[in-house]
């Protein structure tokens, strides 16, 4: 089991981490287009709401 994140609904399966920059709240990540099965890369962002709460987009 892993703990990637799930991109499928936008097609696209995580085959592993890249990178994080925790301060610039931004991981990378190497992904498979699954209808083609091209490589590419997703950069996750996240966003503080608050001090206290951190959004994942």
């Amino acid at each position: 089991m892993n703990s990637y994140p799930d991109f499928s609904e936008h097609g696209y399966q995580v085959l592993r981490e890249l990178g994080r920059n925790r301060e610039g709240g931004r991981i990378t990540w190497l992904a498979s287009k699954v209808d083609i099965g091209e490589q590419m890369v997703i950069k996750q962002f996240c966003f503080a709401t608050s001090w206290f709460q951190l959004v994942w987009v």
